[in-house]
């Protein structure tokens, strides 16, 4: 949050507070996830690939990767890394303590699905990640403060 304090002035006019620069390859991005689903022996089988922005410095903490499955009577098991199975959220939940530039994690979980198709209710399902960062800017947008 920035908090400004600005003079009074006799009209009403717009005044610049901060200018922004943004390079072409700029990606404000933070991470990145490749998810899939593929038929496996007792239901389907979720890889998730989750890598950093290149572009950040610090790695990001905290992660928490979820995939709600839309499925009523879904299970889930082999869960990895650390995580499990929500039941009332019916999501697989997976964390990561650090995920640092240049070293992605995978997670992986087998879904047995109940009524509809396991992969099908995978593959509609919503992916959610959440994570912590240290640093200026996660985005990469540098601030340039104007006075006067």
């Amino acid at each position: 949050m920035y908090t400004v304090s600005l003079p009074p002035t006799r009209d009403p006019k717009p005044l610049p507070l901060m200018k922004y620069v943004a390079s072409g390859r700029w990606r404000p991005v933070p991470v990145y996830v490749d998810a899939e689903a593929a038929e496996a022996a007792g239901g389907v089988r979720v890889r998730a690939a989750v890598e950093t922005n290149p572009q950040l410095k610090t790695p990001l903490q905290d992660v928490a990767v979820a995939l709600r499955v839309q499925d009523e009577g879904a299970s889930c098991s082999e869960v990895e890394p650390a995580g499990g199975w929500d039941e009332a959220a019916r999501s697989v939940k997976w964390r990561i303590d650090e995920l640092a530039r240049e070293k992605p994690a995978s997670c992986s979980a087998l879904v047995a699905g109940g009524g509809a198709p396991a992969r099908e209710a995978c593959s509609r399902g919503a992916m959610q990640v959440q994570f912590g960062c240290e640093g200026v800017t996660i985005t990469g947008i540098e601030l340039e403060v104007q006075v006067g």
